[in-house]
C-alpha cells in the first residue's frame, strides 16, 4: 500500500532542505515507497536534515534527494551529493528496510524472484501496491 498524502506531506515538512531544490521546488517524488516504511523514511529524512544543517548555508542547496524509491526490496535514497555522515544514514536505512515489511512495518525479510520485496509472514504472498 502506498503512503497516504498526509504521510507524504509530513515527510516533506520534515525535510525542507533534503526534499526541495535550492529554488524551493520538490526535488523528488515520494510515491515509489510503501506505507510500511513510513516511520523509517520519516526518521531518515529527519536524520539527513540534521546533517544538512551542519553544512554552511551557502552550500546546502547542492544537497538534495534526487530519488527515493524501493529497489530490490530495500529503501534507496539517491542524493545530488553525499557527505560521509549522510552516506552512513542512508546505508543504515537500507539495512533496516531489508528487515521491515513494506506493507505494514512489522519485521520481515526479502522475498520474491525477479520482483524482490520485503514482507512479513502475513504479507509474504502479496506484492506491495
Amino acid at each position: 500500500m502506498a503512503m497516504s498524502a498526509t504521510q507524504i506531506e509530513t515527510i516533506r515538512a520534515a525535510g525542507p532542505t533534503l526534499l526541495h531544490t535550492a529554488d524551493g521546488e520538490p526535488s523528488c517524488g515520494l510515491d515509489e515507497t510503501y506505507a510500511g516504511w513510513y516511520e523509517l523514511l520519516l526518521d531518515v529524512t529527519k536524520d539527513i536534515e540534521l546533517e544538512l544543517q551542519k553544512i554552511p548555508e551557502d552550500q546546502r542547496g547542492r544537497y538534495h534527494a534526487r530519488q527515493i524509491k524501493t529497489k530490490f526490496g530495500g529503501l534507496c535514497v539517491y542524493m545530488s551529493e553525499y557527505t560521509p555522515a549522510i552516506h552512513d544514514i542512508i546505508a543504515a536505512a537500507w539495512a533496516l528496510s531489508e528487515v521491515t515489511c513494506e506493507t505494514c512495518g512489522q519485521p520481515g525479510k526479502r522475498r520474491g524472484k525477479g520482483f524482490v520485496f520485503t514482507a512479513c509472514e502475513q504479507h509474504a504472498t502479496e506484492r506491495p501496491t
